[in-house]
């Protein structure tokens, strides 16, 4: 047997490389480093492609843990994350320890898995919650991995381990608002079952990504699973906002302050379900934000909101009305009194609007406008 053989075999054995395997991986490594430079990518891209290859080859003949990781890393790279997680397994079982970066990566490979999975036309909920929890084992300072395992566990209607789960996050990060109100809606959810806890899972998940059609839909079968979930008549009054069904959005918001959750927060979500099917989202929303900035002494940007308020929507009296007390607290008496005078029009029995509309009259009749 030659010594070059030899050595290749012992290299083998040990699991370390040969010399010449060294340079194959200084070559492959320099590749990977050009192609993420140059090319897309893709699976399918024929440079990824043929690089791959070099390195399963190379794997295959010298399992070493830098070949493995090069394997573990260009999977990862192309986002083909069925391949990268047995080829971080395969790494993670070639070292003594995982170093942080590499472990991080590892965890990220298995969340992007364990979400496409739940993105299945039937989604594959167990193999995901498999994923999560291996993402948590292998990086437990993960807290995406612990928002995908507490949410994956509400969606299969599993409550008491969604619960633990946003426990753990709280206990990672005691200020994190997410868990804190995960862990208020699992203690209810307690109460409501399976089906309800299933239906809001999916449903919190739809809205998140803006699919409001499928949020309706599950928070509708939640609130029928479960009449007494504020929690998820809430969330239907938010998603009929957004998909500009306000009438149902005000019955929603009222359901919830019969379920004993009368916050300023509902009153000031109801107060926008009830101005925007007057008014209209958008009217109401620059009617919002001027007043916002108005009580931050913003007056001129205030203006400029309240007007984009009353251009979209004429009739909108009370946005009339702050367009003249900016005005007016801007010594713009003259403009003052016209926004008045309209808000008037639309509302004569308004007292405070007769008031500062005399105010501003005089104002402006006294000052020469």
């Amino acid at each position: 047997m030659s010594a070059a053989l030899l050595g290749g075999l012992l290299a083998l054995a040990a699991g370390t490389l040969s010399p010449s395997q060294q340079r194959q991986l200084a070559d492959l490594q320099a590749q990977t480093q050009q192609a993420l430079s140059t090319q897309p990518a893709v699976v399918g891209n024929p440079v990824w492609s043929k690089l791959l290859a070099e390195v399963r080859v190379l794997a295959t003949q010298a399992p070493a843990p830098q070949v493995l990781l090069l394997k573990a890393q260009i999977y990862t790279d192309l986002k083909w994350w069925i391949r990268a997680k047995s080829s971080w397994a395969a790494y993670a079982a070639s070292v003594s320890q995982i170093g942080s970066r590499n472990r991080a990566a590892y965890a990220d490979v298995l969340d992007q898995l364990g979400y496409s999975l739940l993105k299945l036309r039937k989604p594959q909920t167990a193999a995901a919650l498999r994923d999560f929890q291996e993402a948590v084992s292998v990086d437990p300072s993960d807290l995406q991995a612990r928002y995908n395992l507490a949410d994956a566990y509400l969606r299969a209607g599993q409550v008491a381990e969604s619960l633990a789960a946003w426990q753990s996050v709280l206990a990672q990060d005691p200020s994190n608002a997410r868990a804190q109100y995960f862990i208020a809606v699992d203690r209810r959810l307690s109460e409501f079952g399976r089906a309800a806890a299933a239906a809001f899972g999916d449903g919190y998940d739809a809205y998140q990504k803006g699919n409001y059609p499928a949020a309706k839909a599950d928070f509708a079968r939640a609130v029928a699973a479960a009449p007494g979930f504020r929690d998820a008549w809430l969330y239907l009054g938010h998603t009929n906002v957004a998909l500009g069904r306000y009438a149902s959005a005000v019955h929603d918001f009222r359901q919830v302050e019969k379920l004993g959750l009368a916050s300023a927060a509902v009153r000031y979500d109801l107060q926008t379900a009830e101005d925007a099917s007057l008014y209209g989202l958008k009217a109401v929303r620059a009617f919002q934000k001027g007043y916002d900035l108005a009580q931050q002494g913003h007056l001129h940007q205030a203006e400029v909101q309240f007007a984009l308020a009353v251009s979209l929507s004429p009739a909108y009296e009370q946005a009339w009305d702050w367009v003249g007390r900016v005005h007016y607290q801007l010594g713009e008496y003259a403009s003052a009194a016209v926004a008045y005078h309209q808000a008037l029009q639309l509302d004569p029995q308004d007292a405070a609007a007769k008031y500062w509309y005399a105010q501003a009259e005089a104002k402006a009749s006294g000052s020469g406008g």
